[in-house]
């Protein structure tokens, strides 16, 4: 067996974990959610909630994944054969452990198909299920 000496992972450096290498878990997650047509984001706020929720758990990067699916579990079976073009994952839905917050589009497929030139309805699931329209006026 051989002995090697590291040091604990930091908040910045789980969360450059999650973002930057090739097969980052963030990356492979929008990859994932755009085969559906739908943009995954996360806030700052969301990725250092992840980072730190590792951290409490003594789990490292490891921990990193399932912190994630647990997270995306739910959006990941609303958004097959849905209006759901965006997940917005924020820092409240990850330290609450609540539903991200779904932007539906009732006359696009995708964020892409978006016309500037013309209105689009977009509806807005909040954590607590009440939903709210948003007219988006274009000019």
């Amino acid at each position: 067996p051989i002995i090697v000496p590291f040091h604990s992972l930091n908040e910045d450096m789980l969360v450059r974990i999650l973002t930057e290498p090739r097969n980052a878990y963030i990356p492979q997650y929008q990859t994932l959610f755009k085969m559906d047509k739908v943009q995954l984001d996360f806030t700052d706020g969301a990725l250092r909630a992840v980072a730190k929720k590792a951290l409490q758990r003594r789990t490292g990067a490891r921990g990193l994944r399932s912190i994630l699916e647990s997270i995306l579990l739910e959006p990941m079976f609303d958004i097959p054969e849905s209006d759901i073009v965006g997940v917005q994952v924020d820092e409240e839905a990850v330290k609450t452990n609540k539903c991200a917050q779904y932007i539906r589009s009732h006359q696009a497929t995708s964020p892409d198909d978006i016309n500037t030139n013309s209105s689009a309805s977009i509806e807005i699931k909040n954590t607590d299920d009440n939903d709210n329209k948003i007219s988006m006026p274009t000019g």
